[in-house]
């Protein structure tokens, strides 16, 4: 059975485990095993599973980085999490050395395991690893500039991927694409998901709508299903989960009819997801419930609970919340706080969404804490606007953001969408301060590396705005 695909290569399951098996025989000799964090440093190729599985075979915990980021920005991850070695391969291994990332780097290649799994037989190593051992390090930007570690329990990422697995078309032969970015929390979800399972894990290539052609099961944000087109044009895929942004109800009601649609959130704080949702037509967008082994608050400013309907703050708790960010106490003891309803698994996490419990028992996001602005002394929501935008039935894609600390402009997709009719529609549905004053269509809404709406592409973009001054009272509320 073929384990991995890329480009027209290939590994069997026995091959894949043979090669990971002579890669952590050169883990161990260097030193590195339980409590170690191997940096994991590669382009999308058949290494990156193959390293990803050696590093978890010697019980160190995988750090995914992309090769495409600075230097710079490398050692300095790898100096903040104390890593012990890296991984990369033949194409990196001029520039990312011991001299310029400062540990260890071993050189990956496919051809040169499998010669020497050819020729001598690994064990697989036997190491004593639990569910309270780091599994991932994932790191991500931090308000500060500096990238912020975040630790994943192995007890949490199995809780994910041994979730629902057919639901979610993670079964044996099934076909599942890795398209999304090496370091994004749900790209540990399209790997082990497919590897734990016995399918076979398709790595994107340049081709990304031939991948697609081939595949039972994607995963990705709702901003690149957006991109895809038609779901007729993909016959064989028959289950599409999304995760990262808000679901418009368009997209939804576009996917739905034709494949297993799942909508899910969570932040990488409580282990890929939190939180998922089967999804139908004529049936509003939610997160849905807490996964099994999760729960889910939503709180008052002094933590108290609120009633059901009422916008709070959500806090997750569960085996999938971190025990915190690497070398930030501080943001740790912030974020990570006793669980007061729960003494099963001893913190929560402080999510910064605002939401609310429907009658249902299903969830429902309403915006960022961090994500909120202040125009003409009325505190307004940015996702909360961009969430009335979606709602109506041509719009793919929408954002918005404060232009001068004046006013807001919105942007969305497609182009062709009358703004008139736009701002009509939202003007429907929120307070008068709420409705954006300028409106940009789009043909392409721009994305950051891990697929999710470039918010600072689109304040870059060189646009003038004819905005008439507000001059009476009336106006200026």
């Amino acid at each position: 059975v073929r384990a991995v695909e890329f480009e027209g290569s290939w590994l069997s399951y026995g091959e894949l485990n043979d090669m990971a098996n002579a890669l952590a025989a050169k883990l161990i000799d260097i030193g590195v095993g339980v409590n170690c964090r191997v940096a994991v440093i590669m382009d999308r190729c058949l290494e990156f599973p193959l390293g990803l599985l050696a590093v978890l075979k010697v019980g160190a915990a995988v750090m995914p980085l992309d090769a495409s980021f600075p230097v710079s920005r490398l050692r300095r991850v790898i100096s903040d999490a104390t890593a012990t070695a890296a991984l990369t391969t033949p194409l990196h291994s001029s520039t990312l050395t011991i001299a310029s990332l400062g540990v260890h780097v071993e050189s990956v290649s496919i051809d040169k395991l499998r010669q020497e799994a050819f020729e001598t037989r690994f064990e697989s190593p036997m190491v004593e690893a639990s569910g309270n051992d780091e599994a991932v390090v994932l790191f991500t930007s931090g308000s500060t500039g500096r990238p912020k570690g975040v630790v994943l329990l192995h007890k949490g990422v199995v809780n994910v991927i041994a979730y629902r697995t057919r639901e979610f078309g993670m079964v044996e032969g099934a076909r599942v694409l890795q398209f999304l970015a090496i370091g994004f929390d749900m790209s540990q979800w399209e790997i082990w998901g497919a590897l734990s399972n016995g399918a076979t894990l398709v790595l994107r290539g340049e081709d990304a709508f031939k991948a697609l052609a081939t595949v039972d099961v994607l995963i990705c944000v709702p901003t690149g299903l957006g991109l895809l087109g038609s779901p007729s044009q993909y016959p064989k895929l028959k289950f599409v989960t999304l995760a990262g942004e808000p679901l418009p109800t368009s997209l939804k009601d576009l996917w739905a009819p034709a494949v297993r649609l799942t909508n899910c959130c969570g932040p990488s704080e409580t282990t890929i997801i939190s939180h998922s949702s089967l999804q139908h037509v004529n049936v509003n967008v939610n997160v849905g419930r807490p996964i099994p082994n999760m729960t889910c608050y939503v709180l008052d400013d002094k933590l108290r609970q609120v009633p059901v309907g009422v916008v709070g703050e959500l806090f997750v708790g569960g085996i999938g919340v971190s025990p915190g960010y690497v070398n930030l106490p501080d943001e740790t003891s912030a974020k990570f706080i006793p669980d007061p309803f729960s003494s099963a698994f001893g913190h929560m996490y402080r999510s910064g969404d605002f939401g609310r419990l429907l009658p249902s028992g299903d969830f429902e996001i309403r915006g960022r804490r961090d994500n909120q602005v202040k125009l003409r002394g009325y505190r307004i929501e940015l996702d909360e606007v961009a969430g009335a935008i979606m709602q109506h039935p041509e719009v793919n894609t929408a954002a918005v953001i404060v232009k001068d600390k004046t006013h807001l402009v919105a942007y969305f997709t497609p182009v062709n969408v009358s703004t008139e009719d736009l701002q009509e529609f939202v003007a429907s549905r929120l307070p008068v301060y709420m409705v954006p004053t300028v409106w940009v269509g789009l043909n392409v809404m721009p994305q950051n590396s891990n697929g999710k709406i470039d918010k600072k592409a689109l304040e870059a973009l060189d646009l003038e705005f004819d905005i008439e001054k507000l001059s009476t009272d009336a106006e200026k509320q």
